[in-house]
């Protein structure tokens, strides 16, 4: 059984969105999406009040949660960490597709790779960090028989909103720590 809010977290394009919603839906969670909460200090504090009244029943889509995750684990009691793990091609290919960051970004090609990899470093330190008991490492090819999942086909028209209402679905069996 869940014993505090999960933080759904992996690198950007990596399949957050769609794990978070699949995980909300079967575990009937609350969400927070990566609109509704960036971990900055006040939106912290609040989910803490939340948590401190006892709603423990919280999943939060946030990729950026691994750039800080230490100052998560030691502000919220019993956060626990998702990572969503996905090839890098994947994730480039869908950060091309909706041209993720290219306006940002003035050697867009190579921070793509290089961004993939720096978050694929940070959840390796998350793991080293943290007690095994706060994280759980799910790929997203896992989730590929799960009833919410879209096929790559029918996924061109996807952004970075992928927000949809749920549909029905079974129960469904996850790795340690989350049920």
């Amino acid at each position: 059984m869940i014993k505090g809010p999960l933080i759904v977290t992996g690198c950007q394009r990596s399949g957050t969105a769609f794990v978070t919603r699949a995980l909300a839906h079967d575990l009937e969670l609350e969400v927070f999406g990566d609109k509704d909460f960036l971990p900055t200090p006040t939106n912290i504090e609040k989910l803490a009040i939340l948590i401190d009244h006892g709603i423990t029943n919280i999943i939060v889509q946030c990729p950026s949660a691994l750039n800080m995750f230490v100052d998560l684990y030691y502000m919220l009691p019993g956060v626990c960490f998702v990572g969503v793990m996905r090839d890098t091609e994947d994730i480039v290919s869908s950060m091309k597709r909706i041209s993720w960051r290219s306006e940002d970004i003035y050697h867009w090609p190579d921070y793509m790779y290089d961004h993939v990899a720096m978050m694929n470093r940070n959840w390796e330190s998350l793991k080293v960090i943290l007690p095994e008991s706060c994280w759980t490492e799910v790929q997203y090819t896992d989730f590929k028989d799960h009833p919410l999942f879209v096929p790559k086909e029918h996924r061109q028209l996807f952004t970075v909103n992928q927000w949809s209402p749920f549909e029905t679905c079974g129960p469904a069996t996850y790795p340690r720590n989350l049920t």
